[in-house]
C-alpha cells in the first residue's frame, strides 16, 4: 500500500508549493498494527528524502501519526483533535473501511486532501460518485475495489480448486468488518451462482485469539476449501493456527499483513496452503525510483515496505 501512496503523494504535493511554513501531513491508521506502522516508516523515510533536497517549494515536511484505534468514533475524535492542534494540510493514509467511511465526514467538512491507503469497500468510492462536490477531497490510492478482490478469488476456486481437483464445497471464516465481510460475501454469491455448496459462514472480532472452534466447524461441515479475508495481525495468528490445526483444506482469500516478504518467516513456513489475493507489495517499477526506494526501505528498517 505504502509505495503507490507515497507515488500519488509526490503527484500533488505541488498544490501547497508555496515558500512558507512546514507542510504537515497527517498519517493515519491503527498505529498498533503492523501495516500502519509500516506505512508511517515509508512515509518517514520520504519525507525525509524529500526534506534533504530543499522539501516542497521551499517547505520541509512535518509528520504527524493520527491513530485511529480501528474504531469509528475513537477516529473521528482523534483526527479532529489533530486537525485543530496542528493545521494539517494534508491527511494520508486509512485501513478499514469502517472508520475510513466515517472519517470521510470529517475530511469533507474540513475539506482536507486525503490519499486513502485502505478502504477498499466500494460504499467509499460511492460517496464520491453520489456526492463530489462534498466528497472530492477523497483520492483512494493504495488498495483494490473490494468487488475486484472477490471476483478474483472466486475465478481462482472456479477455474482451479473446482477444475483441477473437483472442490466445490467450502467455508467461509473471516474477520468481522465490513470490507471483508462484502468481500466474502461477493465470493461466496459468486460461487454459488456456479454450482459450488457454502457449508459453513462464521465471522470473528478483529480481536480474536483463538480460532481452532472454527476450524473444526468447518471441517465437520464438508468444506474441501476455506474462503478468509482478515485485515490485522489477527491474519498471522489465524493462518498459524490454521496450520497447527491440520485442517486438511486449502485457505483462499485476502490477508493483509501477508502482502509482506516477510509473511513466510512471521508465519513460521505455516502459510503453505494459504493462497491470497495479493492486491499490493512486491518489486514492481511504478516509477523510476520505486525500485531505488524499496530497497532502501529494506536497509533502513530491516523489513519490505508494507
Amino acid at each position: 500500500m505504502s509505495k503507490l501512496a507515497l507515488f500519488s503523494l509526490l503527484s500533488v504535493l505541488f498544490l501547497f508549493s508555496c515558500t512558507g511554513k512546514s507542510l504537515v501531513i497527517g498519517v493515519i491508521g491503527p498505529m498498533e498494527s503492523q501495516n500502519a506502522k509500516l506505512l508511517f516508516q515509508s512515509v518517514s523515510l520520504a519525507a525525509e528524502e524529500i526534506n534533504a533536497q530543499g522539501g516542497i517549494g521551499g517547505r520541509e515536511i512535518s509528520l504527524i501519526p493520527i491513530d485511529d484505534a480501528n474504531k469509528a468514533d475513537q477516529a473521528v475524535q482523534n483526527l479532529n483533535a489533530a486537525l485543530d492542534q496542528h493545521k494539517i494540510d494534508i491527511l494520508l493514509g486509512g485501513m478499514s473501511s469502517g472508520v475510513v467511511l466515517q472519517l470521510m465526514e470529517v475530511m469533507a467538512e474540513r475539506k482536507i486532501i486525503w490519499l486513502g491507503t485502505g478502504g477498499a469497500h466500494p460504499d467509499v468510492i460511492t460517496k464520491i460518485k453520489d456526492n463530489y462536490e462534498k466528497y472530492k477531497y477523497y483520492f483512494r490510492v493504495g488498495t483494490t475495489d473490494a468487488r475486484e478482490q472477490a471476483k478474483a478469488i472466486a475465478q481462482f476456486a472456479d477455474e482451479v480448486l473446482k477444475t483441477r481437483y473437483g472442490f466445490t464445497r467450502f467455508a467461509v471464516i473471516g474477520t468481522d468488518l465490513i470490507w471483508a465481510r462484502m468481500g466474502m460475501q461477493q465470493s461466496r454469491d459468486i460461487l454459488l451462482e456456479k454450482g459450488f455448496t457454502s457449508t459453513y459462514e462464521k465471522y470473528f472480532h478483529p480481536q480474536t485469539l483463538d480460532f481452532k472452534n472454527h476450524f473444526s466447524n468447518a471441517q465437520k461441515s464438508g468444506a474441501q476449501f476455506a474462503i478468509s479475508y482478515t485485515l490485522g495481525d489477527e491474519g498471522t495468528t489465524f493462518i498459524k493456527q490454521y496450520h497447527d490445526s491440520k485442517m486438511p483444506l486449502p485457505v483462499i482469500g485476502n490477508h493483509s499483513v501477508g502482502t509482506r516478504d516477510e509473511w513466510w518467516a512471521e508465519t513460521e513456513g505455516k502459510c503453505v496452503w494459504d493462497l491470497h489475493f495479493r492486491f499490493s507489495g512486491g518489486k514492481v517499477a511504478l516509477t523510476e525510483k520505486t525500485l531505488v526506494f524499496a530497497e532502501k526501505f529494506r536497509q533502513t528498517f530491516n523489513a519490505s515496505p508494507g
